[in-house]
């Protein structure tokens, strides 16, 4: 696809070279046909339906072309800020919350603030699976049914969407291309699942456990409802130890500033309900886990992903509890691998299955390439070059840790 002039300074100020799988495959049919697009967490799905339409905005006309629907405040608030970004490249273009302004591009929630606009040329849904659950679907099908009045082209994109899901956006809208690049729903190539034996112990010494062994790492803790989040978060203050809890019960304004902190390395242990368990980008963070098991059994899936985003590994536990085992046999009929992990007597886990060694990074194509660049000044044999290129090498993965992998939006 040949981005617009705004677009191509953004990529290059954000160092992208190279576009994921899903990217690359969404950019052959969207926005000039409907889409469905299916990829793992943090594959890069908000920007195969992003760059796109901010392609064909007309800045000129200063009236709403392209609506981007999500489920949750937070997923609005991140799309956003993305957004201000391409702003600062991308002269005269307007963004917006609000369908009663004159912004190029909305991004909303579902509700009763929707104003129909005929210049209205692209409409997305982001986590579209969400919108299709009994207690939003009706609503769903409503504004769907409000936008094809203008007869725009829709996107719709999630990393779990399964075929009964799948025939019910058939049902409102086609012709309809589905782009699928995650042939298996349950599993997702960079989590690694671990199952806690407690050994008799409480949940709470189990995650202490954990606390105490990734205490070098930014750590999602999980519950179902907002009663199990009250109960852990008041164990966690008993017992003194530092975090933040983030659920659907706190003002917007709260939520909003937890959030940024999370989202700007500041929190450690962030406690959180399951509406943060979709699409959203938290980098710093590389465990998870589940206090409790999710109510709906793909949950567990984008609770997971939270931490496998931009080609890094991540870590899920999950406590061997009796009223677990049902979800469990669901989980691992549904191929999940979980490794076993003991919590000892005196505090400590031990991993009987897990080979300690570091898991090998994913090397882009770029870095492929800035590595042999590296190797290739050094045809000259001279005292220490060995030392001195495997510590060029060691700093380009450094720095491709530090920065963000923009690609992967």
């Amino acid at each position: 696809m040949h981005f617009i002039q705004p677009l191509q300074a953004f990529l290059q100020t954000k160092h992208i070279v190279e576009f994921s799988s899903i990217q690359q495959a969404v950019f052959k049919v969207w926005p000039r046909q409907n889409v469905v697009g299916i990829a793992e967490t943090g594959s890069g799905k908000t920007f195969a339906y992003l760059l796109p339409a901010l392609n064909q905005i007309d800045v000129t006309l200063n009236k709403p072309q392209a609506v981007v629907f999500v489920p949750t405040k937070e997923l609005k608030w991140q799309i956003l800020t993305i957004l201000n970004d391409i702003k600062a490249s991308f002269t005269g273009l307007k963004v917006s919350e609000n369908f009663n302004s004159n912004a190029h591009l909305i991004v909303s929630l579902i509700g009763k603030d929707i104003i129909l606009h005929e210049t209205i040329k692209y409409v997305v849904f982001d986590e579209v699976d969400m919108f299709l659950e009994d207690s939003s679907q009706a609503e769903w099908i409503n504004c769907v049914q409000l936008f094809q009045k203008h007869k725009p082209h829709f996107g719709f994109f999630s990393a779990t969407l399964f075929n009964e899901q799948l025939q019910q956006i058939r049902k409102q809208v086609a012709p309809l291309t589905v782009v699928n690049q995650k042939k298996r729903a349950w599993k997702h190539s960079l989590v690694k699942h671990f199952l806690l034996n407690l050994n008799g112990q409480e949940p709470f010494a189990g995650l202490l456990a954990l606390l105490n062994y990734h205490h070098n790492e930014q750590v999602l803790v999980f519950c179902s409802n907002a009663k199990s989040l009250k109960q852990l978060t008041s164990l966690l203050a008993h017992n003194q130890l530092s975090f933040k809890s983030l659920h659907g019960q706190l003002t917007p304004n709260e939520r909003k500033h937890i959030f940024t902190s999370a989202a700007n390395n500041t929190v450690r242990v962030l406690v959180v309900s399951d509406l943060l368990a979709r699409g959203i980008d938290l980098p710093h963070f590389s465990v998870v886990i589940s206090w409790d098991l999710p109510l709906v059994d793909s949950f567990y899936i984008h609770r997971s992903g939270r931490v496998a985003r931009f080609n890094s590994w991540g870590n899920s536990y999950v406590f061997d509890l009796p009223h677990n085992q049902h979800k469990l046999t669901k989980f691992a009929h549904k191929g999940i691998l979980f490794n076993s992990v003991h919590l000892e007597r005196d505090g400590t886990l031990k991993f009987p299955q897990l080979k300690q060694s570091k898991q090998k990074p994913a090397v882009s194509s770029e870095l492929k390439t800035a590595i042999k660049r590296i190797k290739a000044g050094y045809k000259k044999v001279k005292p220490n070059y060995k030392k001195r290129q495997k510590q060029q090498i060691a700093e380009l993965f450094a720095k491709r840790k530090q920065r963000r992998s923009w690609k992967n939006f």
